[in-house]
């Protein structure tokens, strides 16, 4: 996997094929448009980037952070746009109320730029919208404040990481894969149990049965079929629960009987008991433990392409979102433009 900082001029020439392969593959085409993103590290420059080359203007807002400083990844961005012909420059701020922000059309939901709160809101003003770069029921509190929103009378749209052929959060299988292998686990003589109530588990569950002997995949409510074999791997990848899995849903009793010695427990997302984990002895990857509705490894796993891919999509929902304001539509009309145009997904009924 690359680093923030590992941008040799090989590397640089192909992130500039795979954005211009986004660009392309989405029809993406942003002249006339400013969007708001951030000024991320490694393959996630790719949001400001695909804004400029397809014509747009980019105004990327970063921080000091565990992945990388403000200074390295503009330092990052300067090398690769030297190499990277453009339109325009990204403009690049540390500051969220930066006046450059005003009158922005399209905001992305990307880390260094949340959270999508008021005081952001009020600073682009009315005419923006918001696309939320991922699933509709992957959304997190926090991220989005959908009542500054909907009283400012801005929309938001998720992206569809399987539409238009994207194929995306399938990769998500290949993610649980390579944590297995990275934990040094032998994946092809092992039985792997996984721990999911959500999308993530069917997709893990594809990918790794293929190479495993012994597959199963269980609901933590309901987790009957783990007491059935002993397992050498057991993969937690659960994003929709808040609750812990492991020495919670999951009590450790049960873990006690089909957990072989020093089994391997890989966390892809879910939170678990790691302390009691670790003291009963088997080994936790990675160690650390996981809040909730977190991924232990993303897309920038796989490599530049599937981030690039992934934020040319959601530019391709901001495009759609914005270009139907534009001629004046809203509500139930808008949302029809932006499904029909985009890979866009309309926000889910939450329970309160």
């Amino acid at each position: 996997m690359h680093t923030g900082t590992d941008w040799s001029r090989p590397r640089v020439l192909r992130f500039r094929q795979t954005l211009m392969d986004a660009i392309s593959e989405l029809d993406l085409d942003l002249r006339g448009m400013r969007v708001a993103t951030e000024l991320g590290t490694g393959s996630f420059l790719a949001s400001a980037l695909l804004v400029t080359l397809a014509g747009g203007e980019a105004i990327a807002v970063g921080r000091d952070g565990p992945y990388g400083s403000f200074e390295e990844a503009s330092n990052a961005l300067d090398l690769i746009q030297e190499e990277i012909p453009a339109p325009s420059k990204v403009l690049v701020t540390s500051d969220r109320g930066d006046p450059r922000l005003a009158g922005v059309d399209v905001v992305l939901n990307l880390g260094n730029l949340r959270p999508i709160d008021l005081a952001l809101l009020d600073r682009v003003g009315k005419d923006a919208v918001v696309s939320y770069m991922c699933e509709a029921w992957e959304e997190r509190p926090g991220d989005v404040d959908f009542g500054a929103c909907e009283t400012s009378g801005i929309p938001v749209y998720f992206t569809d990481e399987n539409g238009w052929g994207l194929g995306l959060f399938n990769q998500c299988g290949l993610l649980a894969l390579k944590l297995i292998l990275e934990a040094g686990a032998d994946v092809t003589s092992m039985n792997v149990a996984i721990v999911s109530s959500d999308a993530y588990g069917d997709v893990a569950k594809k990918a790794i049965e293929a190479h495993s002997g012994r597959t199963c995949l269980v609901n933590p409510s309901a987790y009957d079929g783990l007491l059935e074999h002993t397992w050498d791997v057991l993969l937690v990848a659960d994003y929709a629960s808040t609750q812990t899995l492991l020495g919670g849903a999951i009590p450790m009793d049960a873990l006690r009987e089909i957990l072989k010695p020093g089994a391997l427990i890989a966390q892809l997302c879910g939170q678990n008991d790691t302390d009691t984990l670790r003291r009963e002895g088997y080994e936790v990857f990675p160690e650390w433990a996981l809040p909730p509705k977190r991924m232990s490894f993303t897309l920038a796993s796989l490599g530049d392409r599937p981030v690039a891919r992934l934020h040319a999509a959601g530019l391709k929902v901001g495009w759609a979102a914005c270009e139907g304001r534009r001629r004046g539509l809203d509500g139930g009309e808008l949302d029809r433009f932006v499904l029909e145009r985009s890979p866009a997904q309309l926000r889910m009924e939450h329970d309160t």
